[in-house]
């Protein structure tokens, strides 16, 4: 990782497409992390309440094989 920040420090297109490459993966794993909350509990846990929020998740995966 020090190599690479060596070498983009000398050339300012390739620091660009590093920090691109940084920005894309960190918003990746924002999304990711999000998802997996909404997973952990669904916000219509809170809206609808419990049975509806365990219906929901039994017909999720059905749904996403489709």
């Amino acid at each position: 990782m020090e190599t690479e920040s060596a070498e983009c420090a000398d050339r300012p297109a390739a620091l660009r497409e590093h920090l691109g490459s940084i920005k894309s993966l960190a918003e990746k794993t924002v999304n990711e992390v999000r998802d997996l909350a909404l997973l952990l509990r669904p916000s219509m846990l809170d809206d609808l309440g419990l049975a509806p929020a365990l219906n929901w998740m039994r017909v999720k995966p059905a749904n996403a094989r489709d």
